[in-house]
Order: C-alpha cells, then sequence, then structure tokens
C-alpha cells in the first residue's frame, strides 16, 4: 500500500482507492472468466438456506435486468389474456376459447411488436387463477 503523509485530503483518496482495488481483486478472485485455469480461483461455499442464494447481488446490473424482464413478460402475459378475453368464444364451462391463429392475427392488430408464448398452462390474476393454456374464466 501506498502511504502519503501531510496531505490529508490527497491521503484519504489514495485510502479510498486502495480499499476499491482491494475489493475489486478479492471479487476477480471468484470471477471464473479471470482465471486462464479454474483450478486457480477460489470458490465460495454457497448456503441453500440463505434467502439471497440462487439470486444476484442486491442492486447489481442483473438484477435490475431481471426485474425489467419480469415486468416485461409480466405484461405481454397480461396482454394475451387481455386479447383472449376480448376475442375469444365463450365456453359452457364458464372459459373463453380461441385459436392460436386467431389470437396472432388479432394480436397483429393491437400490438406492433411480435409475441411469443410459451403453450403450456400458466396462472393470472385476470385468468382466475383456471389452469387452461388457451381459456380465461368469466
Amino acid at each position: 500500500p501506498i502511504k502519503i503523509y501531510g496531505n490529508d485530503s490527497l491521503s484519504s483518496r489514495v485510502a479510498a482507492f486502495q480499499k476499491k482495488t482491494e475489493q475489486h481483486t478479492a471479487k476477480q478472485r471468484t470471477n471464473p472468466f479471470c482465471h486462464g485455469n479454474v483450478s486457480e480461483m477460489t470458490h465460495q461455499k454457497w448456503d441453500k438456506s440463505d434467502p439471497r442464494y440462487g439470486k444476484p447481488p442486491e442492486g447489481s446490473k442483473t438484477e435490475k435486468r431481471g426485474m425489467a424482464a419480469g415486468s416485461h413478460i409480466s405484461n405481454e402475459v397480461l396482454f394475451l389474456c387481455e386479447m383472449i378475453a376480448q376475442y375469444g368464444v365463450p365456453n359452457e364451462d364458464n372459459t373463453v376459447s380461441i385459436s392460436f391463429g386467431e389470437l396472432f392475427q388479432d394480436a397483429q392488430f393491437e400490438n406492433e411488436t411480435s409475441i411469443i408464448v410459451n403453450i403450456s398452462p400458466f396462472e393470472s390474476p385476470i385468468c382466475n387463477n383456471e389452469k387452461d393454456s388457451f381459456g380465461l374464466s368469466n
């Protein structure tokens, strides 16, 4: 470490920079992309009962991107449920049905962006938790 005597503002800046350098070095020891050989890196011990397990560090760009992606997908699912409710055909069992062809043809006029749908059942508040790939409760 560098030590500077007599100039308090400069020495505090140098100390802050040194602290940042040490934090960065410690973080890079656990980064698998910073080593030519993975066996050289320090392996973290994970506790599966830790609430942070499997989640990005708080305040990180990864966390922000994940939240933005989750919000975007939720809006797409909500849009899809609204399209099914608006253009679908009511059934006797109190659900609404629509074919994929009709759904995406109608969605093309409603939304300029492309919609990709997983063909598995989903639950949504607008769907009243009915598990049906194509239907909504009325």
